[in-house]
């Protein structure tokens, strides 16, 4: 049994990897209103399904993860005749990427257009992005269908979550190839603080930090073009004021690309 429980911090290096785990928790926040009958739980999974059609409307992101498919498809191809490389597992996940892009680009019009075009979803969508949210009073569509039994709540859920299951699975696989990309190594940021350099020339996606998740702190970080510092913060909810902690800190760090 592990005793460690890790917890992981993330942080993305560019914006295409900052729209992956955006994606991810919408996703995650779903998937939880599958398994969850209470109506706030169909709400926030119905309200994080119209939360990621809206990222996934940006004009550009599909012709972005396509190249980004192709590219790791040639990366990918390049160590076929490598004795280092498990053969099988490579061949299995380049043709789980090709057959992601090919389904990509058969998907005519914007991802996830059928969502768009229905009426229900459209209703809420129009109250998601108030300044006080949704109110279930101005939607009286969303409030008789959050009054139905489970049962029909987690079909319609199941259904739009269906139009996005090509997004879900590409998301998926694509951070799990970024965060398998490299090891965690052991750090020790004195008294709260660790500095490290980084190659400029070399295009990084996803810093990863590892804590034990009894730990009492989080990490702050910035990026630079040439390096990284990460601060630690005791967690303080009610306190207003917060410093950096004075113990040394023990962690993991893994810094991804693929």
């Amino acid at each position: 049994m592990n005793s460690y429980n890790p917890i992981y911090f993330e942080q993305a290096f560019n914006e295409q990897c900052r729209l992956y785990l955006k994606l991810a928790e919408l996703f995650a926040s779903i998937e939880q209103g599958l398994m969850n009958q209470e109506q706030a739980a169909s709400r926030l999974a119905l309200e994080s399904m119209l939360h990621a059609l809206t990222l996934l409307e940006r004009p550009d992101f599909k012709s972005k993860l396509m190249k980004e498919l192709t590219r790791l498809c040639g990366t990918f191809q390049r160590l076929m005749h490598s004795e280092k490389v498990n053969q099988a597992k490579l061949t299995v996940m380049l043709n789980q990427l090709e057959t992601l892009n090919e389904q990509l680009s058969l998907t005519e019009g914007k991802l996830g257009q059928r969502l768009r075009e229905n009426d229900f979803l459209t209703a809420i969508r129009m109250h998601l992005h108030n300044l006080s949210g949704t109110c279930v009073q101005e939607i009286p569509t969303f409030q008789l269908w959050l009054l139905q039994p489970a049962t029909e709540r987690f079909q319609a859920i199941q259904y739009f979550f269906d139009e996005l299951g090509l997004m879900h699975q590409t998301v998926a696989m694509l951070l799990a190839l970024i965060r398998d990309s490299a090891l965690f190594i052991s750090k020790n940021a004195e008294r709260g603080f660790f500095q490290t350099t980084l190659n400029p020339g070399q295009p990084l996606q996803l810093l990863r930090i590892q804590l034990p998740k009894q730990t009492l702190f989080f990490p702050e970080t910035s990026i630079g073009r040439h390096g990284i510092s990460i601060r630690f913060y005791p967690l303080k909810v009610i306190d207003k004021r917060r410093c950096q902690t004075e113990q040394d800190v023990a962690f993991k760090l893994c810094i991804c690309a693929v």
